[in-house]
């Protein structure tokens, strides 16, 4: 999460990040987050899961 919240902090409203994970549910991301490295897996998730809920996409900045 921290990685996440570093990478993206300028593009982020607090209450459009919570309005959209609250609609993911967490196990979800701790489940699919084992297939990738530790120190990518939640950011990546975590970004999948936000663009998921609305409209305004964040860019990918976790590419390998």
């Amino acid at each position: 999460m921290a990685l996440f919240l570093k990478t993206h902090e300028t593009e982020l409203e607090d209450y459009e990040f919570i309005r959209r994970l609250s609609q993911v549910d967490p196990a979800e991301i701790i489940q699919l987050a084992q297939v990738d490295r530790p120190a990518m897996r939640y950011a990546r998730l975590i970004r999948r899961k936000y663009n998921e809920q609305g409209a305004k996409m964040l860019p990918d900045r976790f590419k390998n």
